[in-house]
């Protein structure tokens, strides 16, 4: 079981030394590409597919606008993540299923939920904040089943792989809803309100699901240190980010977004620096497996 020392006491081991030995081993022990390349290459694509489609006027390209358009920076944001946290525990094939699978799940399973418990209300967005980050902080529990060594900051990862799938998928269906364009009675196909919804939606990625599953990711693995799991950290974490994301449906306004995407970015920077981590293997005890 890792252990987190708040002031490195009592371990035998120099916190800033693990943390040193950790970045030292950061280009033999990450699998992941450059979260730059993933970011500069995706951008190049999703250009040349909307160049190409304007030239043409060919409408079978319009899904290869959405799909990268949609995924270019969450996926971005989970190598990120893996660029400067490359642990062993977090393996290829967890990642993909915590972006894929569980992202999936997670869209599937919000949508059922929402359909049947939110009302129309003035907490409607809230309900649906309490419920997607429910749905998603189960299923972060459950790609983590197996792992043995609890590492915030591995937390804050695999948290970020399912929020950023979560979004991925979701953004896709705001890019393909705005796609079709009523005007009088006709139907329209809008290139232009594709590519604008993408833009927003891509510059606000990494401060929503990314960013809140994160977030509880983090809170989760730092409550497994020690011999029981403190669910009181799991629940504030919790609450914290289903108000962070009702807030953030019901603002209209780029002001609001802003001050809301500060507030969620504090607790994160914070988690993310102060995990400094330190795993003893006589500590090493598990807590989903």
């Amino acid at each position: 079981m890792g252990v987190e020392p708040a002031n490195g006491r009592g371990t035998g081991t120099c916190p800033r030394s693990a943390a040193t030995t950790r970045s030292a081993n950061v280009n033999q022990r990450s699998w992941a590409p450059r979260w730059w390349a993933v970011l500069i290459i995706g951008l190049l694509l999703w250009g040349a597919a909307i160049g190409v489609t304007l030239v043409t006027g060919n409408v079978i390209t319009l899904p290869t606008i959405v799909l990268i358009g949609s995924f270019l920076v969450p996926v971005t944001g989970v190598v990120w993540y893996l660029d400067h946290d490359p642990s062993p525990a977090l393996s290829p094939r967890r990642i993909t299923a915590a972006f894929i699978i569980a992202g999936t799940l997670g869209v599937l399973s919000a949508s059922l939920l929402e359909y049947y418990l939110v009302g129309t209300g003035a907490l409607a967005n809230v309900e649906v904040g309490l419920i997607e980050e429910l749905v998603k902080t189960l299923l972060v529990v459950a790609v983590a089943w197996g792992i043995h060594s609890f590492h915030t900051r591995d937390g804050m990862v695999l948290g970020a792989a399912v929020g950023f799938g979560f979004a991925a998928l979701e953004s896709s269906g705001y890019a393909l809803a705005s796609l079709f364009v009523v005007q009088g009675h006709r139907l329209f196909l809008s290139l232009d309100s594709v590519v604008v919804t993408e833009l927003v939606r891509g510059i606000l990625a990494p401060f929503g699901h990314g960013m809140w599953t994160a977030i509880v990711g983090g809170a989760i693995f730092a409550a497994a240190r020690g011999n029981r799991v403190r669910y009181i950290w799991i629940l504030a974490a919790y609450l914290l980010v289903s108000i962070l994301h009702g807030a953030f449906d019901s603002i209209n306004g780029i002001i609001g977004y802003v001050v809301v995407s500060a507030v969620g970015v504090v607790p994160l920077v914070r988690l993310w620096l102060r995990a400094v981590e330190i795993a003893p293997a006589a500590d090493r005890n598990s807590f989903v497996g």
